[in-house]
């Protein structure tokens, strides 16, 4: 078979496809809300898309390094299950990650099953030794680049959702969420020199055959914040991604060697994952500040890129409280300021940490109105 025939076969994987999808409906929907919400599509580039491919690539290569070395072997119907958990964690990717939920779901759903004899048209005949140790690899590679997603300079991926708050005023969250199908090269045995349902080469070690498989692997992230900073969030969130792939990597070499200890190793990994969601949404509240609506001023939402406000290095949160000299209290008065002179922008700004700054950039000569600031509409 050639590689084109390989590849062509990897392409149609379920969880590859429903990954596509997914991209596709969160792109139109982000932009859908943004023009509803602002009037505007804030970015109206297909960012998603391009994240998508470009860290599957990034990826690839490491990953394969990793699983070629350690001869990462899956059976085929755990593969199945895995999918079939991705395409759950998929559906449930608006309101939380679970990406590395399902790959410790996949393997202890299988131990258990196995272990007590449990029969079903998704689960193996039976497992090797070093079952436990494949899945705790494939945990280890999903932390980590879930932690690698997680960069403190990706700020500007984060996406406005506005909320009406308690006190009649408008609050905007914040929400980060990448997505990429990682390309795993794994080894899957077959018995008796079967042919594999995924239509790959055989080779054979004793009475147990392989074949090469391009497993997928979904990799996702769901930061969001209503009272942190970004870099905070994101430091925070791959900081504890760090720790479990760290964990992942470090249970892998347990379960090498002592493989029983595996169904206990995933359970340490579970836990600590779901402990990590609830952690997660504590650390936001806590924080010291709300991207609230306010009467002194007017709220930076969002920033356009390469326009003139993105020059100034405004963020969202900051308060513009003077433009072109004159005290503003909401966007009204902002525009209307900003008419005094369609050249030129002086801006007065408090940041979230109540300092003040200067502003200053030239304007569109041809769209002067067209100063990239974004705010509550």
């Amino acid at each position: 078979m050639s590689l084109l025939e390989s590849f062509l076969k990897y392409i149609i994987q379920p969880l590859l496809l429903a990954a596509v999808i997914a991209v596709l409906i969160r792109y139109f929907s982000r932009v859908k809300y943004e023009r509803k919400t602002f009037r505007i599509a804030i970015d109206r580039d297909f960012y998603e898309g391009r994240h998508f491919l470009k860290n599957a690539l990034s990826f690839f290569f490491i990953a394969a390094i990793v699983t070629v070395l350690s001869g990462v072997s899956i059976p085929e119907k755990t593969i199945l299950m895995y999918q079939a958990l991705g395409i759950i964690a998929l559906l449930f990717g608006q309101a939380v990650d679970l990406s590395l939920t399902a790959v410790l779901a996949t393997g202890l759903i299988t131990l258990l099953c196995c272990q007590f004899d449990v029969r079903s048209f998704l689960l193996p005949d039976s497992l090797n030794q070093h079952f436990g140790f494949a899945i705790l690899v494939l945990t280890a590679l999903c932390a980590g680049f879930q932690a690698a997603l997680a960069k403190e300079k990706e700020t500007e991926w984060f996406t406005p959702k506005v909320k009406n708050g308690k006190r009649g005023r408008k609050i905007v969250g914040y929400y980060f969420r990448e997505m990429t199908i990682v390309p795993l090269i794994l080894l899957l045995p077959l018995r008796d020199g079967t042919q594999s349902a995924f239509f790959w080469p055989l080779s054979g070690i004793s009475d147990v055959h392989f074949t090469l498989f391009l497993m997928p692997l979904l990799v996702a992230t769901n930061v969001k914040t209503f009272k942190r900073s970004f870099s905070s969030s994101l430091r925070y969130y791959r900081r504890h991604k760090a720790l479990q792939c760290g964990m992942g990597l470090l249970f892998s070499i347990i379960a090498a060697f002592v493989p029983k200890s595996s169904l206990a190793l995933l359970l340490v990994m579970l836990l600590t994952e779901l402990i990590f969601i609830v952690k997660q949404s504590a650390f936001d509240g806590k924080g010291q500040f709300w991207y609230v609506e306010t009467s002194d001023g007017a709220r930076v939402v969002a920033v356009k890129s390469g326009t003139p406000a993105a020059k100034m290095k405004l963020v969202p949160g900051d308060v513009i409280l003077e433009c072109n000299k004159v005290k503003i209290s909401n966007a009204d008065e902002l525009y209307q300021a900003l008419q005094k002179n369609s050249a030129y922008c002086h801006l007065l700004v408090k940041t979230m940490d109540g300092e003040l700054k200067i502003c200053e950039s030239a304007l569109y000569a041809d769209a002067p109105h067209e100063i990239g600031i974004i705010l509550f509409g």
